[in-house]
């Protein structure tokens, strides 16, 4: 597994990944690969994981899940649990149109709650 892996999947792996199955892997259900990847000792390095799911996550607003520009994002603190600990982002119109700061992630698939680092 681990050799298909690193020689299949990682250089391709993206936040919406179509295995080689067809199956479509949608944002959280790629995190839940990476995380039974880092359960399962495919990941050996916990920062090589968190580097990877920044790069996969960082364009994608966590609220709306849309991809952006990631100039467009703003980086959040998120209180609660997490499944691991990567960056997550918020788009400009859902920091406007929102009123509660108690939201769903699109990528976890959990309810967050979130603080604007600017603040």
């Amino acid at each position: 597994m681990n050799s298909f892996i690193s020689e299949k999947i990682q250089n391709k792996l993206t936040h919406n990944f179509k295995c080689f199955c067809s199956y479509q892997y949608w944002p959280n259900n790629v995190l839940e690969l990476c995380n039974f990847l880092k359960n399962k000792n495919i990941f050996k390095d916990y920062n090589c994981l968190i580097e990877q799911l920044n790069n996969l996550f960082g364009g994608i607003c966590f609220k709306c899940g849309r991809e952006q520009n990631e100039t467009d994002l703003q980086n959040v603190d998120i209180e609660g649990f997490c499944p691991i600990k990567f960056e997550h982002f918020i788009c400009e119109d859902c920091i406007q149109s929102e009123t509660s700061n108690n939201i769903e992630c699109t990528i976890c698939k959990i309810q967050h709650k979130y603080l604007l680092k600017d603040f």
